[in-house]
C-alpha cells in the first residue's frame, strides 16, 4: 500500500535524530529509516493533519514539548517525498512517492504533554491511540481507528473503516462510522454517550454496577437490543442508532 506522511514548521527547540548513519542516507527499496524530531509548544490543544501515513498517539510528558518519531520505508525515505513540519498549532505529516512505488510507506508516534488536548484528521492510514488523558478529537477516512484506555472524553468520526474504543473511563464519547462497525467498551461509568453507524453494526459495553441510564438503541435496517434497562429521568445516558446494521448495549458482568 502508498502510504504518504506531512510536514512540521515553525516550531522551537527541533532536534533530529538517525537511528544510524546508514540510514541517514536515504532508504532504498524496501528499506527503512527511523529518525525523531521534538518540538517546543506551549498551546493548549495540538491539531494534526496527517495524510497516507499510520498515525500512533501517545502521551507521557509533561510541559511543552511534543515528541515526533517516524519510520519511513522505500520511496518514502527519499528526499523531498516525507515532510513533518508544526505550523502555528497545526502539526502536518504527509509523504508523497511519485511514479510507480513498489514500496512507499510512513509511520509516525505523536507524544504529547498529558494537559494538550488533540485534535486529528487523518485519510490513507491506520490511527492509534493509548492511555491518553485528556480529551481527544480523531477523525479519519479510508483507515480503522483503535483508541485504548482513554481517561479524557472521546470524539470519533470515521469514514470507510472500523472503529474501536476500548477501556474508556472518561465520561463523554461521542462516535460515529460511515461504512465500518463501531465497537465500544468502558471501564467507567459515563456520563453521555452518543454511538451511531450508518453501514455496519454498534455494540456498546458498559462497566458493571448499580449505575442508571437513560437508554435509547434504534437500528432501522437491523436488530436493536438492549440488556441495559432504560431509566428515564437518568442523569446518564445512552444513544446507540444504526442504520443498516444492528445496534446494542450491554453491561458488563
Amino acid at each position: 500500500m502508498r502510504k504518504h506522511a506531512r510536514t512540521w514548521a515553525g516550531a522551537l527547540g527541533v532536534t533530529l535524530l538517525c537511528v544510524s548513519m546508514a540510514a541517514c542516507e536515504g532508504p532504498g527499496k524496501g528499506e527503512e529509516r527511523t529518525e525523531s524530531k521534538t518540538f517546543t509548544f506551549s498551546g493548549d490543544k495540538l491539531t494534526v493533519d496527517a495524510g497516507n501515513s499510520d498515525v500512533r498517539l501517545r502521551t507521557d510528558s509533561t510541559g511543552g514539548e511534543v515528541r515526533v518519531s517516524r519510520t519511513v520505508e522505500g520511496e518514502a525515505g527519499k528526499d523531498g517525498n516525507s515532510r513533518w513540519e508544526l505550523t502555528g498549532s497545526t502539526l502536518s505529516l504527509q509523504t508523497e512517492c511519485h511514479g510507480i512505488s513498489i514500496s512507499c510507506a510512513a509511520r509516525y508516534t505523536v507524544t504529547l504533554p498529558k494537559d494538550m488536548a488533540v485534535s486529528l484528521t487523518s485519510s490513507n492510514g491506520a490511527v492509534d491511540s493509548v492511555g491518553l488523558t485528556q480529551s481527544q478529537e480523531i477523525s479519519s477516512s479510508n483507515a480503522a481507528v483503535k483508541v485504548e484506555n482513554a481517561s479524557g472524553d472521546v470524539r470519533l468520526k470515521v469514514r470507510d473503516g472500523n472503529a474501536e474504543a476500548i477501556g474508556i473511563s472518561g465520561g463523554q464519547l461521542a462516535a460515529e462510522t460511515r461504512n465500518g462497525r463501531l465497537k465500544v467498551v468502558f471501564t467507567e461509568p459515563p456520563r453521555k454517550v452518543t454511538a451511531s453507524t450508518d453501514n455496519g453494526n454498534v455494540n456498546v459495553t458498559l462497566p458493571a454496577g448499580g449505575d442508571r441510564y437513560q437508554v435509547r438503541v434504534d437500528a432501522e435496517n437491523g436488530r436493536a437490543e438492549s440488556s441495559v434497562k432504560d431509566t428515564p429521568g437518568a442523569e446518564r445516558t445512552v444513544d446507540v442508532r444504526s442504520n443498516n446494521g444492528s445496534a446494542r448495549v450491554d453491561q458488563a458482568d
